[in-house]
């Protein structure tokens, strides 16, 4: 009997551990296939969070995703590292509370770990989080479950060092370029033909160019891909002299509607201890909304682009501090759309407040903005 006992023993200490034994934080650390992920977690500090009872759902990028990030962006792996606050929003970023088997996601908003949402798209049996795809769903651990993806999703505003090309010298305009479209995954910008900007994820905006005043022809297509591919065609933009124009990728796949919206900022500076705010209405199907901080009406009826003409924006100074945003309905301050809670301004700076998504499922992304002047 003793015998039997010791090779039961024996059978059950080689029998290898379950991955729904392992935490989230020792599964990706045994997998092998997330080497930079886990080291950035060290990096961080977030190792023991992922090691908590949670249940947590990450969507986590492969060694291959983070080359390709630090390919992209021109960067060496100890400087993302070293810069702990950037990496901190980065990874936070693809930590939703909770436990989200790919059978329970649906298209709609996942609010992370650290407080900014990202969009999933469910299509032909496939998941998409901000357009970028969930290659193998349904990793489970003891406190959550894994999803890999092939791209590192990169949160609003956050650019690490992003690469642009100068279109000219001769500056008597300037325009940048913004993705607003929710589920399109990362981009590259055409502008006369030529790459202007590489890998855009959602949610970025661009530094702006200087160039001369008239036509210019701006494409959009998934990072990588070639013009054939373009998710907005080449489209021609008037940019005329001394403006500072914006244009953005809005609409989603999903409804078969992305195209690019334009509009002029008033980039002039703000009065001291002030910022400048450009709110841009770009939410789907919802013509007329008010924005309100903190029970104040601030904005009033801004039009969605192209209703009765409208290019969607309005630019307004603000006194710096921390503001509660909410999106209406107009003349309907209590029909919140979305809100956006402690946002910070900083005096001198410049913001651009985006109202997106459909008028069902609304929200809101904030870029902090420098000009080129």
């Amino acid at each position: 009997m003793r015998k039997v006992f010791l090779l039961i023993l024996f059978i059950l200490s080689i029998v290898p551990v379950s991955a729904q034994d392992e935490t989230i934080a020792e599964l990706a650390a045994s997998s092998g296939d997330f080497t930079y992920l886990v080291e950035a977690l060290r990096a961080v500090d977030l190792v023991d969070t992922l090691n908590d009872d949670g249940p947590f759902t990450v969507f986590a990028p492969t060694d291959d995703a983070f080359q390709a990030l630090l390919d992209t962006y021109n960067i060496e792996g100890r400087d993302l590292l070293a810069d702990t606050d950037m990496l901190t929003d980065i990874l936070t970023y693809h930590v939703v509370e909770g436990q989200a088997l790919s059978a329970d996601l649906s298209n709609g908003a996942l609010e992370t770990l650290g407080g900014e949402s990202v969009q999933i798209r469910v299509e032909d049996g496939l998941v998409f989080v901000n357009g970028v795809t969930v290659v193998t769903p349904d990793l489970q651990a003891s406190n959550g479950v894994i999803h890999v993806i092939d791209s590192v999703l990169l949160p609003p505003g956050v650019i690490p060092g992003m690469k642009t090309v100068e279109v000219t010298d001769t500056a008597e305009t300037y325009f940048r370029v913004a993705h607003f479209s929710a589920d399109v995954p990362p981009v590259d910008v055409y502008v006369d033909g030529e790459l202007a900007v590489e890998f855009l994820s959602f949610g970025q905006v661009s530094e702006w160019f200087g160039t001369v005043a008239g036509t210019i022809e701006i494409a959009v297509t998934p990072a990588g891909s070639s013009l054939i591919a373009a998710v907005i065609p080449p489209t021609d933009v008037e940019l005329g002299e001394d403006n500072w124009t914006t244009i953005a990728a809005v609409g989603t796949l999903e409804n078969d509607n992305v195209e690019a919206a334009v509009f002029v900022e008033d980039v002039n500076d703000a009065p001291s201890g002030s910022v400048r705010a450009t709110f841009f209405n770009a939410i789907v199907e919802q013509s007329i909304t008010d924005a309100y901080a903190d029970g104040q009406l601030l904005v009033e009826s801004l039009r969605y682009l192209g209703n009765r003409g409208s290019d969607g924006a309005f630019t307004r100074s603000l006194p710096q501090g921390l503001y509660d945003f909410a999106i209406t309905l107009e003349d309907a301050p209590s029909n919140v759309l979305f809100s956006l809670p402690d946002i910070p301004l900083t005096a001198g700076n410049h913001y651009l407040i985006a109202y997106l998504g459909s008028a069902s499922d609304a929200f809101g992304v904030v870029v902090e903005t420098v000009d080129a002047r």
